[in-house]
């Protein structure tokens, strides 16, 4: 069996970084030099707000999207400018000495420098204003490690540093016509904590000696104590923060689960404690909820729900899964739904590393419930609007805009979705065309074509299930598997989560289908002879019970 880094390929870090999907692990980028801009650089003076408050350069709810210069110009980036207020181009960094970097040490122009000066971006943003959508450059600066942290602090406390980094960050806001600035400087030194104040004002003030109407924006981690949010926020400040609601759990968490669970067990520890906490500091139209579209999978003890984790050296690495593959792994294994962190999840064995023993694999992601359920709750709260890590990640998969536009309250859908199933007799071309009792035969697995309709108006297919039983309850089938929406599914006569059993003879195969915005259609069945049932590999783990497959995944 093949490594699973076919659809568990490493995605960006968890949180917005400079390294692409293909690059190794949690790796952070390294210093390099920048170009300076000439002249030389004067203190700006902070502001003294007088007046009314600030004109705000949001929209009432703001749908701020991340576009990692890696998804930029791909085929499969979808940007629908429709929903997105503000697209933020990521990025773009900050030398210590005060300068956006344009060139590596060896000469070379840093792949987020490449993309702000393409030609995809100048479409982009073409295509962005033609909408009205503003388009915003994001710059960033990290200081995850001791090296970085040591030359973060240097530009903070250094007036002149700080006075050339804005002065260059205004040119290019002015030069290219882009929209504002957001800042992902993360974390901030303690020791810097108040110099990260000083410059956001002193961008600020930058940017409206620019042009009127200008946008700022800076993310901050779930650790919300870190920043002066009132200070920051203020008039003499950014427009708004924006929350990146994700990372509540790494590639070295104890034990599997939601990157961005709702609620758990812990009550300071989810989305709904660290907006609470934002809350106290803050106004909420000043916040902003990120949520991932990105997902983890971890290498676990078993099948159970937040199973502990495994040695990463011993049963391989946690990996990060971008939602387009997530998907794809769901549908070879199945999607459960935890209620409580709001997550959907797939549970599965795979061997994760070439030397590396079979294991369990936990894929905790997010679906079109998961992020309806927190839009839901940044708009319950009255929050500025949310934003997405990172645009792209959905792929050729249309359903999450969907859910965004039933969370806005943009589309409405009530009807149900209607669908066929019929059997494929490819999976064994020896019993093609053979009968039983006039019903055609198949050897413990019936692989089944499936088309579901949701009509040009509908919110879209979501969801199917399966089952041998024709119980239902609350309108779906009782005993039964869900997947996402798949053309084709190979379901096991044998599967006892489903009403399946080894014996032989007629069995009815039931499917339905369900839309995004939660409506089940109805039942439709098809009959088959099942000629000869394979018995059931035994399960490590009761609840919940693999799924039995024909072929393997693509590990």
């Amino acid at each position: 069996m093949r490594s699973p880094s076919f659809l568990e390929r490493p995605g960006p870090r968890n949180r917005p970084l400079s390294t692409p999907p293909s690059s190794p692990g949690d790796a952070v980028p390294t210093e390099v030099i920048a170009t300076p801009p000439s002249g030389t650089a004067t203190p700006t003076p902070l502001p003294t707000p007088a007046g009314p408050p600030r004109v705000r350069a949001l929209a009432d709810r703001e749908v701020f999207g991340f576009l990692p210069y890696w998804k930029l110009g791909q085929p499969n980036t979808n940007l629908d400018l429709r929903q997105l207020t503000t697209i933020a181009y990521f990025g773009v960094e900050a030398h210590q000495d005060g300068h956006l970097i344009r060139l590596s040490k060896a000469g070379a122009v840093p792949p987020g420098w490449v993309g702000f000066e393409s030609q995809p971006f100048a479409d982009m943003l073409a295509a962005a204003h033609a909408a009205h959508v503003r388009v915003v450059l994001t710059v960033q600066r990290f200081a995850w490690t001791g090296g970085q942290s040591r030359r973060t602090v240097k530009l903070l406390k250094k007036p002149t540093a700080r006075s050339s980094l804005v002065r260059d960050i205004v040119g290019v806001v002015k030069d290219r016509g882009i929209d504002g600035i957001n800042l992902d400087w993360e974390p901030v030194p303690a020791a810097a904590r108040d110099d990260f104040t000083t410059v956001v004002r002193e961008l600020r003030a930058g940017l409206d000696g620019a042009h009127e109407g200008l946008q700022l924006t800076f993310d901050l981690t779930t650790s919300i104590g870190a920043f002066d949010l009132p200070a920051l926020t203020a008039d003499d400040g950014a427009d708004a923060a924006l929350v990146m609601g994700y990372d509540y759990r790494i590639a070295t968490a104890r034990r599997a689960g939601s990157t961005a669970p709702l609620d758990t067990g812990n009550a300071a520890f989810g989305l709904r404690a660290t907006v609470a906490e934002a809350l106290t500091l803050i106004a909420p139209e000043r916040i902003m909820l990120g949520l991932p579209w990105y997902r983890r999978a971890w290498s676990t003890a078993g099948a159970d729900a937040h199973a502990l984790t495994q040695d990463p050296a011993t049963f391989g690495a946690s990996q990060t899964v971008e939602y387009s593959a997530a998907l794809e792994q769901a549908q070879l294994t199945g999607r459960l739904y935890d209620e409580t962190e709001a997550a959907a999840w797939s549970v599965y064995q795979a061997v994760s590393c070439p030397a590396c023993p079979v294991t369990w694999r936990q894929l905790w992601y997010d679906d079109v419930d998961s992020f309806r359920t927190k839009v839901g709750l940044a708009f319950d709260q009255g929050l500025g609007g949310i934003g997405i890590w990172a645009l792209g990640e959905d792929g050729a998969h249309p359903e999450l805009w969907s859910a965004l536009r039933l969370a806005l309250g943009t589309t409405t859908d009530s009807k149900a979705p209607s669908g066929t199933a019929t059997l494929d007799t490819s999976l064994d071309p020896a019993l093609a065309g053979r009968k039983e009792q006039g019903l055609p035969t198949v050897e413990g697995v019936a692989r089944v074509t499936l088309k579901a309709d949701d009509g040009s108006a509908g919110s879209g297919p979501a969801f199917v299930r399966v089952s041998n039983l024709a119980d239902l309850t609350g309108g779906q089938l009782l005993s039964g598997r869900t997947y996402p929406s798949l053309p084709s599914l190979d379901v096991s006569l044998t599967d006892p989560a489903i009403g399946g059993s080894a014996e032989a003879g007629k069995r009815t195969v039931y499917v339905q289908w369900r839309d995004v915005a939660g409506n089940w259609s109805e039942v439709v069945s098809l009959q088959v002879w099942n000629k000869r049932a394979p018995a059931a590999s035994p399960s490590a783990s009761a609840s919940p019970e693999p799924i039995p497959s024909v072929t393997p995944p693509p590990y």
